[in-house]
């Protein structure tokens, strides 16, 4: 039962993400912004404000995987 929930929870959160970019190609890159009216950027291209939001989230992570040490070849509770 509880896989059934999972899964379709993602497949709502994949319908949704398809769905936001399928809207957003449409709109030359600005679905649902709410700064579309004001941004130099808006149905240019790229979003250049989403840009940035990706590329300190991929900063962040390789900074968090760059912080995490590696386990130890001894004896492991799951093993």
């Amino acid at each position: 039962m509880i896989d059934a929930i999972v899964v379709a929870a993602v497949v709502v959160a994949v319908v949704l993400v398809v769905r936001a970019r399928v809207r957003a190609n449409a709109k030359g890159g600005c679905s649902g912004c709410g700064s579309a009216s004001v941004c130099a950027g808006s149905g240019t291209g790229p979003c250049p404000v989403a840009g940035d939001a990706v590329e300190s989230m991929e900063e962040a992570a390789r900074a968090a995987v760059a912080s995490v040490k590696p386990a130890g070849r001894g004896r492991s509770c799951c093993h």
